[in-house]
């Protein structure tokens, strides 16, 4: 899935991994990258569809978290 920001002409791209055959290994995983106008990698995305999603910032290592699922309602389980 790619998206971009027209004002200031940052764009990226997010990718849904697919589940192993025989294991769990990639399921719910997403991964991607942000670039800037220039084609400079800012940040690389990495997380669960799921659970949340976390941003790294590539020049200084800082991790982000800019999404996370919220907790399921009381009894949920009865309903879902």
């Amino acid at each position: 899935m790619e998206f971009k920001n027209h004002t200031t002409g940052v764009y990226g791209e997010l990718n849904l991994k697919e589940k192993g055959m025989w294991s769990d290994k990639g399921q719910y995983e997403i991964d991607g990258w942000v670039k800037n106008k220039e084609n400079k990698v800012l940040y690389t995305l990495f997380g669960h569809w799921n659970a949340g999603l976390v941003a790294t910032n590539v020049d200084t290592k800082v991790k982000t978290e800019i999404w996370k699922r919220n907790p399921m309602p009381p009894r949920s389980d009865v309903y879902y």
